[in-house]
C-alpha cells in the first residue's frame, strides 16, 4: 500500500510541477503612438488605430496621442531616455540613429515577416538597414523629395521653349529669365540636398560610411559647387528668400522663375505652376534624393515590442498604406502598394508626385556622420553662394566634419 502512495504521489507531484512551469496567456497590451499630424492624416491614423484595435480586442489596444509639432523630437527623446515614451512615432531614419547606441529602439526584421521586408523599394530598403548596428530600425511607409517647380508663363515671356532637364538648360534658362526681367530664374528651398544630389549624379559618395569622413572631393564636383557660387554672384539664381523663411513667396510674387522645393510646398504655390523632375548631369548618374519617413518602434519587454510591431505590419499592408500615403500626399516606399488601384488612381491624378523618380531615388547610411555631413554642405553652399571659392568651401566641409567626428 505504502508503495502505491508514493507512486500517486509522484505521479500528482509531477502533474502540479507541469501546471507551475505552463506558460500564462498573455496580458492585453496597450500600445501608444505619439504624433504631429492634423486633419486628413490626424483622421486616418486614429480610423486605422480604430479598426485594428477592433480586430484585436482583449489582446492589443492601440492608443493615438497628439503632440506639439514644436519640439517634438526633444520631447520624444526626453521621454524615451526616461522610460516613459511612446511605443511608436513615424518619423525618418535619421530619428532612428539617435537611439541605436543606447539600445532604446527596436531591430524591426525580429518581428516583421521577409516578405514585408523585401516589399520595400531597394533605396528604401539600403536606408532602412544602414544603421552602424546592422540593423533595421525604420521601417519606411512612404517618402516624399525635391522637384522642380516653374512659371510657365514666365519661361514662355522670356524665350526658355523647353523645360531645363540638365543643369546647364537650368542655368541658361535663368539667364534668359534675368535677362528679360531683371530677376532672378532659379532658387532651391534645400541647398543641402541639391549638393547631395549633384554629387550623388556625378558618381561621388557624399561620405564613407565605414570612417564617416567626407569623401566627395574631386574636380568635377568642385566644378559643380563654384558653378552654383558664380550663378549666385551673377544674380541669376538667388540664394535666399527675399520675402519670408520660404521661396515660394517669391515664386508667388514673381521673384523666382522656377525653384526646388518639397512636393508638399505644392498647396502653397498661388501664381501659376507646372512640375518636372530634378535636372541631372547630361552623362551623369541618374539619382535624386527620397525622404523615406516611416515607422519607429522604441524598445521596452518583448510582449510589448511584439503588439507595437503587429500594428506596424498593419499599417504597411496595401490598402491601408495605399490610404496613408493618399491622406499624406507622398508616394508610398512599398512596391505591393503600388499594385493598389485606389493608390493607381491617386498617383495618375498628381503630376506633383509623377515627378518624384522611386527607381533612382535613394537615401543615406543612417549613422551619426550623416548630420554632421547635411551641416558641412550647408555650409559649403552658403559659402560659394558668398563668393568663396569652391576649392576653399570644400576644404572648410572636410575640415568641420573631421573636427566633429574627433570630438
Amino acid at each position: 500500500m505504502k508503495k502505491i502512495l508514493v507512486v500517486l504521489l509522484t505521479v500528482f507531484m509531477a502533474f502540479s510541477m507541469v501546471g507551475c512551469t505552463e506558460k500564462k496567456p498573455k496580458e492585453k497590451q496597450t500600445v501608444t503612438i505619439w504624433h504631429t499630424y492634423t486633419e486628413a492624416q490626424k483622421e486616418y491614423l486614429e480610423k486605422a488605430a480604430s479598426d485594428f484595435n477592433a480586430a484585436h480586442e482583449g489582446e492589443i489596444e492601440v492608443v493615438v496621442e497628439s503632440q506639439e509639432y514644436k519640439g517634438f523630437s526633444d520631447t520624444v527623446y526626453n521621454a524615451v531616455m526616461n522610460g516613459n515614451g511612446p511605443d511608436i512615432i513615424f518619423h525618418y531614419a535619421s530619428e532612428a540613429a539617435l537611439y541605436v547606441e543606447d539600445g532604446k529602439v527596436v531591430d524591426l526584421q525580429k518581428y516583421l515577416s521577409k516578405d514585408l521586408v523585401d516589399a520595400l523599394n531597394p533605396g528604401a530598403l539600403e536606408e532602412a538597414t544602414s544603421f552602424a548596428d546592422g540593423k533595421m530600425h525604420v521601417l519606411p511607409l512612404m517618402f516624399s523629395g525635391p522637384v522642380l517647380f516653374y512659371n510657365p508663363d514666365i519661361f514662355a515671356a522670356a524665350g526658355v521653349t523647353e523645360v531645363p532637364a540638365t543643369w546647364d538648360d537650368l542655368y541658361e534658362a535663368s539667364v534668359k529669365v534675368h535677362a528679360y526681367n531683371g530677376k532672378w530664374g532659379f532658387a532651391v528651398d534645400s541647398p543641402t540636398d541639391v549638393a547631395q544630389t549633384m554629387i550623388m549624379q556625378l558618381g561621388k559618395q557624399v561620405f564613407d560610411p565605414t570612417t564617416g569622413l567626407c569623401s566627395f572631393d574631386s574636380e568635377e564636383v568642385e566644378k559643380a559647387f563654384q558653378w552654383y557660387g558664380n550663378a549666385v554672384q551673377e544674380n541669376v539664381f538667388l540664394a535666399n528668400p527675399t520675402l519670408s523663411n520660404y521661396f515660394s513667396d517669391d515664386y508667388n510674387n514673381g521673384n523666382i522663375a522656377c525653384y526646388i522645393g518639397s512636393v508638399a510646398g505644392a498647396p502653397y504655390l498661388k501664381a501659376n505652376w507646372k512640375v518636372a523632375k530634378l535636372p541631372k548631369f547630361e552623362g551623369g548618374v541618374e539619382w535624386t534624393p527620397a525622404w523615406n519617413r516611416g515607422a519607429i518602434v522604441f524598445s521596452s519587454n518583448e510582449d510589448r515590442e511584439a503588439a507595437a510591431c503587429e500594428f506596424v505590419s498593419y499599417f504597411a499592408q496595401p490598402e491601408v498604406n495605399a490610404g496613408w500615403c493618399i491622406a499624406c500626399n507622398y508616394q508610398t516606399s512599398l512596391k505591393t502598394t503600388a499594385e493598389v488601384q485606389s493608390y493607381k488612381d491617386y498617383l495618375a491624378s498628381s503630376d506633383t508626385l509623377n515627378a518624384l523618380e522611386p527607381e533612382i531615388a535613394g537615401g543615406f547610411p543612417a549613422v551619426t556622420a550623416q548630420a554632421y555631413v547635411r551641416t558641412a554642405l550647408k555650409n559649403l553652399m552658403a559659402d560659394v553662394a558668398a563668393g568663396v571659392d569652391a576649392k576653399t568651401a570644400i576644404k572648410s566641409a572636410y575640415d568641420y566634419v573631421a573636427t566633429e567626428l574627433a570630438d
